[in-house]
């Protein structure tokens, strides 16, 4: 039984007790028995937690140890010494294959300090013997050489550091002027390993940190990895992105869940409004499209295959789960998803007629209405369904669209008594609409 569900059950033993569903004797047993499983859950979890760092700490340890009058060895000694940490690991990681498989603090920690003692295996011979290499062709060599790691050990500490060294390899690329696009291939071989550990237990604590990995890792890498021959792709790209991740939150992931255990619905839920908010301003929608293909010879248009590769299958995803939500009636999900749809016109709009502003002051219309019309929605389907969570979301949105139009212009600077007021006035109505909502609800209850 999941900690949701524990909590759920307790908090309901008291009425179950009242109704005589259950007597006094066995809610007592039910309570201790959640709160005792409650206190083993989260001792373990603090011990993997401490455990992987403790793990990567040593090994740091041992580096620094060994940089002490590094250059005055020997080389076969240098050598020795930077192969034991890789070899003492290497050891620990077979037992804990045959003796404590079940157990994650070893897995975590034991991973952990292996993939870091790769790592400085790596790095350490290549000082030994001089070898040529940059920084970026390190990282991709230490992430392939820890990728059968994760799948051996299933642990989440060193799929973390497997995703940091290919985004931090994707930027060294894109700032050197290179190419990025091995970045999908390695991200690929690693998928599996988030799916198999979603699919074993969607709720767990090493599942969400792989969930919020993968999305952040994602969400930096998409513009990243774009060849960027096309200006203006990126927006079509974030756009289906986003709502894609709310709408698989929504349909396979909603269970009441709080806002940090579904990471699906809550990035896709900022990342759709953070994009939409951005996108009613003039500057995105500048020099876009088909027309002003970029041809210098920093950008490479046989790489720009790869852009329209990941582009088609972002928007088929969304496309699918748009379909699945019609099918499965989750009516509610879909007006936040409702950003790629107004996009693709927008953007054709905008860039098959260059240089008419007629078609950017239409766009900007009409993205604003769109969020008016989210907005209200939310708020009327709140109040009918006395969500005041919800209500409060179709507020925000609204109070967000009045300060980026009226307020957070040019020459904000300018007149800042009047802004003072103006942000005092909404503040206000604000805090009076909530109190007259939450008075109605409470009134409606006890009638």
């Amino acid at each position: 039984m999941g900690k949701q569900q524990r909590l759920w059950l307790r908090q309901e033993l008291p009425r179950l007790t009242q109704a005589g569903v259950i007597d006094e004797l066995n809610a007592a047993r039910l309570d201790a028995w959640c709160a005792a499983d409650d206190k083993g859950e989260y001792s373990n979890k603090l011990l993997t937690t401490f455990a992987t760092l403790g793990a990567g700490l040593i090994v740091l340890g041992v580096l620094l140890l060994l940089a002490f009058n590094w250059s005055e060895l020997p080389r076969a000694l240098r050598l020795l010494l930077a192969l034991t940490p890789l070899a003492t690991m290497q050891a620990l990681g077979a037992y804990t294959l045959i003796r404590k498989r079940f157990s994650p603090v070893w897995r975590e920690a034991v991973s952990t300090g292996l993939v870091l003692a790769i790592g400085a295996a790596l790095a350490l011979v290549s000082q030994i013997y001089q070898l040529p290499g940059d920084i970026d062709r390190f990282l991709l060599v230490w992430a392939a050489l820890a990728l059968p790691l994760l799948y051996l050990f299933e642990a989440v500490a060193g799929c973390l550091l497997y995703l940091t060294a290919i985004t931090v390899w994707a930027m060294i690329r894109q700032l050197e002027g290179g190419q990025a696009v091995f970045f999908w291939i390695m991200f690929l071989l690693v998928l599996p390993r988030l799916v198999l550990a979603v699919r074993k237990a969607p709720a767990a604590m090493g599942s969400l940190a792989l969930l919020w990995m993968f999305i952040i890792d994602l969400a930096i890498c998409l513009g990243l990895t774009l060849e960027k021959v096309m200006p203006g792709l990126w927006m079509l790209e974030y756009a289906a992105f986003f709502a894609a991740l709310y709408l698989a939150g929504s349909f396979w992931f909603d269970r009441g869940l709080s806002a940090p255990r579904n990471p699906l619905r809550t990035s896709g839920f900022l990342g759709t409004w953070i994009l939409t908010f951005l996108l009613t301003y003039s500057w995105p929608w500048e020099e876009i499209g088909w027309y002003n293909l970029r041809t210098d010879p920093n950008f490479i248009p046989s790489a720009a295959v790869v852009d329209y590769v990941v582009l088609a299958v972002i928007v088929l995803s969304f496309l699918a789960l748009l379909v699945l939500g019609f099918r499965q009636k989750r009516f509610r999900a879909l007006p936040t998803a409702f950003l790629p749809l107004l996009l693709w016109p927008a953007y054709y709009l905008v860039a098959g007629h260059p240089g008419r502003d007629f078609f950017q002051v239409f766009v900007h219309l009409g993205l604003n209405l769109a969020i008016l019309a989210v907005a209200v929605y939310y708020i009327l389907d709140g109040y009918g369904r006395r969500q005041m969570a919800q209500i409060n979301g179709g507020i925000l949105l609204l109070v967000t669209q009045i300060a980026l139009r009226f307020i957070f212009v040019e020459g904000f600077f300018e007149h800042l008594l009047v802004r003072g007021f103006i942000f005092i006035a909404i503040g206000a109505a604000f805090l009076a609409g909530n109190a007259l909502l939450v008075w109605r609800f409470r009134k409606e209850q006890a009638s």
